[in-house]
């Protein structure tokens, strides 16, 4: 105990800042010595987000004698304190906190309003909270007023702010007098290290060039952007040299980024940044817009594009179009993502008959992933274009069908082959010839096209919650000589119409006489209304003849076919027909069982 005793203060502290609160509260009961260390880290953080809690921390803080309030740093609220001033803090609970807790650093309350601003002011001025350096960012419009006042009080030691005309979208509100004061005294701010902009304007990023480089202790910028009209000025940022921004190491641009030149300017400009997020959702922009007049990126500028990105340790960037997307997309999968694509397919409710393809990119250290953005309102699959020509180099590739269901006025009409029946398959299998992997997951499979396309790369499928009609296996075994693997996952038995199949019997068939199967893999989600099955079994036909099994758990044994007949039949029992060249490995995955079988 007495070495405990005598253990240096800053090793114990640097121990405590590791641990949880709850931890750390236990280390106070283990030695007496470490109660003040404990008691300064455990309170230096204090959450108080309902009635009760902040309660209790007040009744503390007035009644204890370890003055547990001067270590509180960063405070954290829900408000329960009021909206106007009028019927602010009844129970005096916000100015016990004031008074018991005077090296307040953080103040954050949720959600914010005019009185809570008004209130820390008045603090302010009583020469209370003095080393204050942080607020919460208004929700409202006409808090903006109140919040900027307290941050022109900060100047010296504030390290984050939001300056704006408004705190969401909407130019009919604007404050333009109150950004354009911020923006004015923003050099003053000494110690500023993330700055947020919200504004209203058509003109680019560019605008804060100098603004940037003004303030040599920023880190961080988020910048919003929303166009002053019903209208995207696609326009390219007016630049003419650029100061490249060492300082700079996580930038977030919500803004509508439509040309070469202002990605450009990104990449010159923000030289160090490591975290980097462009192109979020935006409001007010017109879809057809974007898509229209989107811009053509060059060769030259994909390549630095690519080689910027490598660099990056986290990257997001959405909604990214072009007008040629197929060259966008082999190259960037080509140069950056190893040969792997994402297509996440949207179908909405066929009114507008708009469809397009965007991308969204994705990168987390060396983990790397694009996604070609498909959206369509008519019977149209404009992703088909793209892989045309973007697609011939592709090792991998996933579709996923993100969208609702399809109308019936859909089902009726010239062109629902292509979009949902599987007919858009055999384009797929034309355009990618060096694919080895593909997934399809929520998609409708129930017949390709006529004429035959023959993939020979493609060596594992993976058809996951796809809606299935069963000849579909037949074309896909046709079409796909050189498959192995086969993984069929939550699927659901369907009529050649799409629809949901009515027959509940556990009689499944994979008829695919030209496939050579490694492994087959059968997966079902387990649930509590579904029945669990001890024994299952197998029909199974190769061109070595006709073979039957009964599985458990854990073994496969062969029986006779009148055995399997006689099962076939039941409403209750699970029983497997596979017609192939060979099966190699069988994994059931549901039913009550998970494991592999290897095959006699």
């Amino acid at each position: 105990m007495a070495k405990w005793n005598n253990l240096p203060v800053e090793i114990l502290e640097a121990v405590l800042k590791g641990s949880s609160k709850t931890d750390v509260l236990q280390c106070q009961l283990t030695c007496r010595s470490w109660e003040k260390s404990c008691i300064k880290i455990a309170y230096k953080q204090v959450n108080l987000f309902s009635p009760s809690r902040i309660d209790a921390f007040v009744r503390t803080i007035r009644t204890s004698t370890k003055m547990h309030g001067v270590y509180v740093t960063d405070l954290f609220l829900g408000n329960h304190f009021g909206t106007t001033m009028k019927d602010w803090d009844p129970l005096n609970q916000f100015n016990m906190l004031v008074k018991f807790c005077p090296n307040v650093e953080v103040i954050l309350l949720m959600p914010p309003c005019i009185a809570f601003y008004q209130q820390v002011m008045r603090e302010r001025f009583d020469g209370n909270w003095k080393k204050l350096r942080a607020i919460n960012s208004p929700n409202k419009p006409e808090e903006l007023e109140y919040y900027n006042a307290i941050i022109m009080t900060m100047q010296e030691k504030v390290t984050f702010i939001t300056i704006g005309d408004q705190t969401v979208y909407g130019p009919d509100k604007s404050q333009p007098e109150l950004y354009n004061k911020m923006l004015s005294n923003l050099e003053n701010f000494n110690n500023l290290k993330q700055l947020n902009i919200v504004y209203h304007t058509n003109k680019g990023i560019t605008q804060y060039d100098s603004i940037i480089d003004a303030c040599s202790t920023l880190n961080e910028i988020n910048i919003v952007l929303y166009p002053l009209t019903e209208s995207v000025d696609l326009g390219e940022d007016d630049y003419q040299e650029i100061q490249p921004n060492t300082n700079i190491t996580k930038l977030n641009i919500k803004q509508v980024i439509h040309s070469e030149r202002t990605i450009g300017y990104i990449m010159e400009k923000f030289t160090k940044a490591e975290i980097l997020h462009i192109n979020d959702k935006y409001e007010n922009v017109p879809l057809l817009d974007l898509v229209v007049q989107a811009p053509t990126y060059s060769g030259d500028f994909l390549d630095r594009f690519c080689t910027y990105l490598k660099a990056r340790k986290f990257i997001r960037a959405d909604n990214l179009f072009a007008q040629n997307m197929d060259e966008v997309v082999h190259y960037l999968t080509t140069h950056l993502c190893d040969f792997e694509l994402r297509i996440p397919l949207t179908i909405h409710d066929f009114s507008d008959g708009l469809a397009f393809t965007s991308i969204s990119l994705n990168i987390l250290n060396q983990f790397r992933f694009i996604s070609l953005n498909c959206v369509t309102g008519d019977t149209s699959l404009p992703f088909l274009n793209v892989l045309d020509q973007g697609g011939r180099d592709l090792r991998k590739l996933l579709i996923t069908n993100e969208g609702v269901s399809y109308p019936d006025r859909v089902r009726l009409q010239r062109d629902f082959n292509e979009l949902v029946t599987g007919a858009y398959l055999d384009r797929l299998f034309e355009a990618c010839v060096n694919l080895k992997h593909l997934t399809l997951e929520k998609m409708v499979l129930i017949y390709c096209r006529e004429q035959a396309a023959i993939n020979r790369s493609i060596r594992h499928l993976l058809l996951k919650d796809c809606s299935i009609y069963g000849p579909i296996f037949y074309q896909l075994s046709v079409r796909l000589p050189e498959l192995r693997i086969l993984t069929v996952e939550n699927w659901k038995n369907t009529n050649p119409d799409g629809r949901k199949k009515a027959d509940r019997r556990l009689n499944f068939f994979f008829d695919m006489p030209y496939t050579a199967f490694d492994y087959l893999c059968l997966k079902c989600d387990d649930s509590p209304e579904k029945e669990v099955h001890p024994l299952f079994y197998v029909k199974l036909s190769t061109i070595e003849g006709e073979f039957y099994f009964k599985g458990s758990s854990y073994t496969l044994d062969f029986i006779s076919a009148a055995v399997f007949r006689t099962q076939v039949s039941s409403t209750k029992t699970l029983t497997i027909q596979i017609r192939c060249k060979c099966l190699r490995r069988l994994q059931l995955s549901g039913w009550g069982m998970n494991h592999f079988y290897r095959i006699p």
